[in-house]
């Protein structure tokens, strides 16, 4: 018989048991993010003979506070979410108390003040001055060089978004652990036959530990896109490349400056061609907490309604629904390790 178990931290608080939770994380967006839902539970507080005052659940809490969420069966507990209070909805009546979450995004967004012109410089040396003091590790699997980018005021997180709107949001920048920020080429890398994140391993078997009921499909593309990108170099020049798929009728086309060299576009056409043409799986399957699994993880995946498309694949983000009546990991699929485009 499997019993969830839950350990919760908050402050200095740590409890078992909760009205309800969500947990969200993905390789797509750097803002880890949790929801704890518990019982307005109130009580009357008396202090120096003043006039009684009502204090709830949510008045045990602050904002900055550091949360750990652990969830498992049997007293087996795995670490779901790190990270900060946000902000207490306090709830009242029949409502519960929410304790809105954040993950380390909350002292990279708060980093504020970078500024500077950098006339050459890269998406590690941007991370890096994004990362410094806030206590996140930073690893960058693929560097892009990169030209003319100016920082008024900046804060972490709109360094994250100059970067990812230069590299026409195909690069990857998350957290792969709580606080470890990782930036590279997924797509590039599973094209290539390698698991860029080595953050852990999960298999799943539709109906066995997977519900039958999921939104999984199977992605071929029927006609592959040749990415046509052009931009200004450092030198002035305009230029134009395409991504190594040869394709004459169905191309798309963009535009993309700071990039330092025909060499970068080309790393980022590519990048764009690959996760537009991938063959894998889109949609999710929804599993039990265990086995336990996150974002970046190598995902094997057997659907016997699919049977040539078993392998490995990416977990691409995972969803954690919890409550006394039991959890639910929903993990969105993304493209097979080695996919051909």
């Amino acid at each position: 018989m499997f019993v969830l178990n839950s350990r919760i931290t908050v402050g200095g608080f740590t409890w078992s048991g909760v009205e309800s939770g969500t947990v969200e994380r993905s390789l797509h967006s750097a803002a880890d993010s949790c929801t704890i839902r518990m019982p307005t539970v109130g009580r009357v507080k008396y202090k120096n003979g003043s006039a009684p005052q009502l204090e709830t659940i949510g008045d045990l809490f602050k904002e900055n506070d550091k949360v750990k969420v652990e969830l498992g069966y049997n007293g087996d507990l795995k670490t779901e979410f790190q990270g900060f209070v946000n902000y207490i909805n306090p709830g009242g009546g029949r409502m519960p108390t929410e304790i809105v979450c954040e993950g380390y995004i909350r002292p990279l967004r708060l980093n504020k003040n970078l500024k500077g012109f950098y006339a050459q410089t890269s998406v590690k040396q941007l991370l890096q001055l994004a990362v410094k003091g806030t206590g996140i590790k930073l690893v960058v699997q693929d560097d892009i060089q990169l030209y003319n980018i100016t920082l008024d005021n900046a804060g972490g997180t709109d360094v994250i978004r100059e970067i990812m709107n230069i590299c026409q949001r195909v690069i990857t920048i998350f957290f792969v652990t709580p606080d470890t920020l990782w930036c590279g080429l997924t797509y590039t890398a599973y094209k290539e036959g390698r698991n860029p994140f080595g953050v852990g391993e999960v298999k799943y078997r539709i109906g066995y530990n997977c519900l039958r009921d999921n939104s999984l499909t199977i992605k071929r593309p029927a006609e592959p896109i040749q990415v046509i990108l052009g931009g200004t170099l450092a030198t002035g020049r305009r230029v134009e490349t395409a991504s190594e798929k040869k394709v004459l009728s169905n191309r798309a086309t963009a535009m993309s400056n700071n990039l330092h060299s025909i060499a970068e576009m080309q790393k980022i056409a590519n990048e764009m061609q690959y996760q537009k043409n991938y063959t894998g799986f889109e949609g999710s399957v929804t599993a039990f907490l265990q086995p336990y699994c996150q974002p970046g993880y190598k995902m094997w995946l057997e659907d016997s309604r699919y049977p040539d498309s078993k392998g490995y694949y990416i977990a691409e983000s995972v969803r954690v629904n919890f409550s006394p009546a039991g959890g639910r990991r929903i993990v969105e699929v993304g493209p097979q390790i080695g996919f051909k485009d």
